[in-house]
């Protein structure tokens, strides 16, 4: 909106910088990152004094985190954030266009049904929030009205139907027929949405990662709308995308002052409010800068997150219909609560029944209690540095090294925003 200053440089010149796309990402950088500090802390206080916390405790490092940590006065709808700072940063600095319509509507459309599962679990304490076919219906939506638009603009009909590879020369596919083109489009906004979704269990991993994906494509963006740049670099040249690398600034800006908050020991949980949402905003922008397949390696941490899960949860369906038993792949998927599959069933001769599970924010009152609810598949440490041989069904096994070298990998990108945990002032308790 405020871009639209530049053609008043003939009555002030400094306004000429209005222009710049350069210029507008720095300020869209900071606006987002002022109005994340100052609505952070209030947002933080309202949540938790309308107790929007989800009500669990943390077990998804296993052995990896030194101690059981209680969670379950943390508020989470943190998203909303992130939502409010790249939505009202980017309507001040990025010059509508087709792009930039499309990314923000992806945006919003998938923030909706985050925000409602949030809801449904901090409110209704529903654990299960809302159905997860009324979840892909969502992203379904937003996927087909996406395309439907970027289809019928004439500024973008005809590029958004080439195919680009990364290190080719030219579109592997110059015109993709609108069948192939819904396929893979669907898989990038739905399949990284549902990525960063399980990425986000530990803090500040998702957000951290989620900054460095959007300063790649930031600068793609930009090189993309450059002829010159595009063609020495062997990029696809795409009139317009300029005006994404606004978004991706107000995105950096909203994830860093998140992180502040976010960041270990967590103040605010992101949520399906901001998980979803951010998936979906990334995953469509790679397909209009043509990168998708850049996405995969750069978004290399949701990608492996969503594979672990995946081999997770079918090895195991997988081996329970060979055996009858099911066993895990790794000691956990290092993800999210919803990563570490299925909970384990004691099976024998009479029959299989599930074994007893602590419900979400309730905590053993005493030794009994522990060792009722204690599941065959994995013991509590008594001591932090201590973590004993596991049982399962009268076989001893020992935590699957493979689940704990990619559990390391997660937990490596979550150092260096520690380092800067105490620069900034923090939510005020209540």
């Amino acid at each position: 909106m405020l871009s639209y200053l530049s053609e008043y440089a003939n009555t002030w010149g400094p306004l000429r910088l209005f222009g710049s796309h350069i210029f507008r990402t720095v300020m869209a950088t900071g606006t987002a990152l002022m109005i994340g500090f100052i609505i952070g802390p209030w947002l933080i206080r309202r949540f938790r004094e309308l107790k929007f916390g989800h009500g669990y405790i943390d077990e998804r490092t296993g052995e990896l985190g030194a101690t059981y940590f209680d969670k379950k006065h943390t508020p989470t709808m943190g998203g909303l954030i992130i939502f409010i700072a790249v939505f009202v940063s980017s309507a001040l600095w990025a010059e509508p266009n087709v792009w930039v319509f499309v990314a923000l509507f992806v945006y919003t459309a998938l923030t909706i049904p985050g925000w409602r599962d949030d809801y449904l679990k901090v409110v209704h304490k529903n654990k299960n929030g809302i159905n997860s076919w009324e979840k892909i219906g969502w992203q379904s939506l937003a996927t087909i009205v996406a395309l439907g638009v970027l289809l019928w603009h004439p500024a973008s009909s005809a590029k958004i139907r080439e195919l680009w590879l990364p290190f080719f020369k030219t579109a592997i596919v110059p015109h993709m027929h609108w069948s192939l083109l819904l396929v893979l489009i669907y898989l990038w906004i739905v399949g990284f949405s549902n990525a960063i979704n399980l990425t986000d269990g530990l803090d500040g991993l998702a957000v951290g990662c989620t900054i460095t994906v959007a300063l790649v494509f930031g600068i793609m963006a930009y090189l993309a709308d450059n002829s010159i740049a595009a063609q020495y670099l062997l990029l696809s040249y795409v009139p317009g995308t300029s005006e994404l690398t606004v978004i991706c600034g107000a995105l950096i800006g909203a994830c860093m002052a998140f992180l502040w908050y976010n960041s270990h020991p967590a103040e605010v949980f992101m949520g399906d409010t901001g998980s979803l949402a951010l998936g979906g905003l990334i995953g469509v922008m790679a397909f209009m800068i043509h990168q998708p397949f850049t996405l995969v390696i750069v978004g290399g941490v949701f990608v492996m997150e969503a594979l672990s899960v995946i081999f997770q949860v079918g090895w195991f369906k997988f081996t329970r219909r060979r055996t009858g038993t099911g066993r895990r792949l790794f000691l956990m998927a290092p993800t999210s609560r919803s990563a570490a599959g299925p909970r384990p069933r004691s099976c024998s001769a009479s029959g299989c029944s599930r074994s007893a599970s602590r419900s979400p924010g309730s905590r053993p009152s005493s030794s009994a209690d522990a060792e009722k609810f204690q599941t065959p598949g994995r013991q509590r440490p008594d001591k932090p540095d201590q973590f004993p041989k596991q049982k399962m069904n009268n076989q001893t096994i020992r935590p699957a090294s493979l689940g704990v070298f990619f559990s390391r990998i997660s937990l490596a990108f979550e150092v260096w925003p520690l380092k800067f945990a105490a620069l900034m002032p923090r939510a005020s308790q209540s």
